[in-house]
């Protein structure tokens, strides 16, 4: 906060968690929303509510309503699904003018490690799925040195939430999600999820991110029948629980 340096959604974060603090204590008495400036390496802004009071965002004693706008919460998910993903990220994808606005570089990655053969398949790409399935299938959710698929897996989850849906700004969170929930073995959940990244790019093909990553889709849309044919569960047994520092 002193040196004003960072993300910019981070910052947001914390002014407005500094913010709701001032509030519950009496010291000011209107609240503020942070504006998201339009370039990564800007600050964002300050802006009062008008017309609503210290009651009007008050729910109950030391409880206020959400003032921090959506977007920085969208920014930070997608730095955190980033930072947690368990494959390779593409990151002519997501270029530095966007900050993580693609957010859509891990895709490829985690379906070509489910739908193509080992010959087309890069050792990396391999070793990690590998990795990953012999964890899981052991109760361990971390992949060492290949990011965390239970938090990336959480990360996705709420971008659909905020984000995603068949109406929603970026329906390509679906499609992600959708690729993460097959390696945790969610076959049930995935389905829909793939379902509603398939009603989203009726709509508008441009969702898609490119002709490779539509046809990617497509096969994990395939995977899955095969695997239901096969028998195999709509879910996988209950995760155990993280592991708090």
């Amino acid at each position: 906060l002193t040196r004003k340096q960072g993300s910019p959604a981070a910052i947001a974060i914390v002014y407005s968690d500094v913010m709701r603090r001032l509030l519950i204590s009496g010291a000011v008495s209107f609240p503020v929303t942070m504006r998201l400036p339009s370039s990564p390496s800007a600050l964002p802004t300050p802006q009062p509510i008008t017309g609503m009071g210290r009651e009007g965002v008050m729910v109950g004693e030391g409880l206020l309503l959400n003032t921090c706008s959506s977007d920085a919460l969208v920014d930070i998910l997608r730095h955190l699904k980033r930072a947690y993903w368990p494959f390779r990220w593409d990151t002519r994808l997501d270029p530095p003018s966007h900050g993580v606005h693609g957010s859509g570089g891990g895709f490829k990655a985690a379906a070509e490690a489910l739908v193509n053969d080992s010959q087309s398949q890069d050792a990396f790409t391999l070793a990690v799925a590998r990795t990953a399935r012999h964890r899981l299938d052991r109760g361990i959710w971390t992949s060492s040195g290949a990011g965390d698929i239970r938090r990336a897996r959480a990360a996705c989850e709420r971008l659909t939430a905020l984000v995603g849906g068949v109406e929603g700004e970026f329906p390509s969170e679906d499609r992600d999600l959708a690729v993460i929930l097959l390696h945790c073995g969610e076959l049930g959940a995935a389905q829909i999820h793939l379902q509603t990244f398939f009603e989203a790019l009726e709509r508008d093909e441009e969702i898609g991110g490119g002709a490779e990553e539509v046809r990617l889709a497509r096969a994990l849309e395939e995977y899955i029948e095969i695997c239901l044919k096969e028998g195999l569960p709509l879910e996988a047994p209950p995760p155990p629980p993280l592991a708090l520092p």
